[in-house]
């Protein structure tokens, strides 16, 4: 079914595409889905097709990120697989989504292998830094950069590609026809999962734009781009509006509870740096001199931080300190300058680097780079431990924001435009994803650069405008989510007895918010809460059991 040159072609793309989804988040970020499947229809020589796959199954991802850690269901490989089988057999997108959603599905037990195998990994890693092997530490990181891709990626990629030809044939040869048209309503309807899943993280106050964005697509036609620029404009209005009168914004509190700290200065020249749960006195980059004598950090040393963070920042990822073994390969080296008059005092720091760490990654660079100015500044075990305090502080608060403002709201307006243009054959929408993930990483640099200068200072003097700005792009998630809804989810026409007309479109818009709507209640249910990986099972198998009653 497939030539040994196309399969080694896939299995290297997805183990790339993987590698850059764990760690850089540059190319596979916004678009990721479409992307993969454009690859692998240009391998199988039809990149028609890969864009419409790629495309529809990129609205399935939006909501469905692992916060926390968890396991959630990888439209990525499902992209891929199914756009690969889809080729090959010539059924197109109806096949894609027979094999690809339940591949999709399944990749939650790889993720959890991969998580278990890292934590092996991470024993390993500090044994090594326990004995002063720091070098062959990083090695190991290094390599282990690749470990989850290829547990979730490579490894699957491999099982579906030799194993899976072997019943494909029967698959499209004793399928009954209602099962395929089961797996293509699924299709439609499960983009309503991702949506639900992100209204969650919307204030109350905003179910308003979520109306008029869906009005403005389902009744003015208008296509998401449009409907996104509108957003735009009035993003832009709230942010100027509450960033010259400051109110307090909504609160995006941390799972853990963890307050955000707060600098109170001493008479002494330091800083107290202030918690919800503890006090510490330390000083800060702008209050300490610092020994002439003592190692500076150069920008040559912060460039090497940032491209080590980028690289490795999943390394390792494992369920008891998630990413602290790609702190330890980023920071490591250059704590080595900051320390090196003292053997045990470095090994400390970096001992140190391995409590859990779990932060948004483009905004725990910045926490990172405020954390190793603290260290280099106060070069004592104070300094290590006022750095720990730090970063253990503020991953909450980081990640709430961080999660809220690149995995859910810039995920939804992104996901709708490249799917929208994908779905259409059209590269657009996935080339201005590209660029924007570039510019971000433009941003993110100058994030990490800003957190090394101000340190601490940038953390509290700077929370209130991210709050402020995040606040502003709720509000064109906001009426984007509503837009997506018009667009992209799609119920069979379960009113075809009644004649075209505003009473039939009024009814189906209905029926469409009223399916949305169902979906929200199910998984915020606090008494039976269905997970998302289930909450897949569960549509897809309504959709087959609908299918065949007819």
């Amino acid at each position: 079914m497939f030539s040994y040159l196309q399969i080694a072609a896939i299995i290297l793309t997805i183990t790339l595409i993987k590698w850059d989804t764990n760690n850089c988040q540059i190319v596979t970020k916004y678009g990721g889905i479409t992307l993969i499947g454009f690859i692998t229809g240009l391998i199988m020589g039809d990149m028609h097709t890969g864009l419409i796959i790629g495309g529809t199954m990129e609205l399935m991802q939006v909501g469905l990120y692992g916060a926390s850690g968890s396991s959630v269901p990888d439209y990525q490989i499902g992209a891929c697989i199914g756009t690969a089988f889809a080729i090959t057999s010539g059924q197109g997108l109806n096949i894609a989504l027979t094999i690809g959603m339940p591949v999709a599905a399944l990749s939650v037990n790889f993720d959890i292998l991969a998580k278990t195998f890292g934590c092996a990994l991470l024993h390993i890693v500090q044994r090594q830094i326990g004995r002063g092997n720091y070098h062959t530490a990083y090695k190991i990181i290094g390599a282990s950069s690749f470990s989850r891709g290829i547990f979730t990626g490579t490894l699957p990629a491999i099982i579906y590609l030799f194993l899976g030809s072997l019943f494909v044939n029967n698959i499209l040869s004793l399928a009954p026809s209602w099962i395929l048209d089961g797996m293509k309503i699924a299709g439609n309807i499960l983009p309503a999962l991702g949506i639900c899943l992100l209204i969650k993280h919307i204030p109350v106050k905003n179910v308003l734009y979520i109306l008029a964005g869906y009005i403005l697509s389902a009744i003015f036609h208008m296509p998401i781009l449009a409907v996104a620029i509108i957003g735009i404009v009035l993003a832009y209005h709230s942010y100027k509006k509450y960033a010259s009168h400051p109110t307090k914004p909504v609160t995006l509190s941390p799972d853990n509870g963890t307050a955000m700290p707060t600098l109170v200065s001493t008479s002494s020249g330091t800083d107290r740096l202030i918690t919800g749960h503890t006090e510490n006195i330390s000083p800060t980059p702008h209050t300490v001199s610092k020994d002439s004598s003592a190692y500076r950090v150069t920008d040559k040393d912060l460039k090497n931080v940032f491209f080590r963070y980028l690289c490795t920042v999943q390394a390792a990822f494992n369920y008891e300190t998630h990413i602290s073994c790609g702190v330890v390969f980023a920071l490591g080296p250059v704590l080595q300058k900051i320390y090196a008059d003292n053997t045990k005092l470095c090994r400390h720091s970096l001992m140190e680097q391995f409590h859990f760490f779990n932060s948004q990654s483009y905004l725990g660079a910045a926490l990172l780079a405020a954390s190793l100015a603290m260290e280099e500044k106060e070069h004592s075990v104070v300094g290590i431990y006022s750095a720990s305090l730090l970063r253990t502080s503020l991953m909450g608060p980081f990640t709430s924001i961080g999660d809220t403002l690149f995995n859910n709201m810039l995920t939804i307006v992104t996901a709708g435009i490249s799917a929208h243009y994908a779905m259409d054959g059209n590269i657009l929408g996935m080339c201005l994803c590209l660029l924007f993930s570039f510019f971000l990483l433009i941003i993110r640099w100058k994030l990490f650069q800003i957190g090394y200068s101000k340190g601490v200072l940038f953390i509290t003097e700077g929370k209130e405008k991210l709050d402020t700005f995040t606040n502003s792009l709720m509000l064109l998630g906001s009426i984007v989510i509503g837009s997506l809804i018009a667009i992209n989810v799609q119920l069979p026409d379960i009113l075809y007895f009644l004649p075209s007309g505003w009473v039939h479109d009024g009814l189906s818009d209905i029926l469409c918010i009223g399916t949305v709507g169902s979906v929200y209640l199910l998984i915020t249910n606090k008494s039976f809460p269905i997970s998302a990986a289930k909450m897949v099972w569960l549509i897809i198998a309504l959709c087959l059991l609908g299918a065949y009653i007819g």
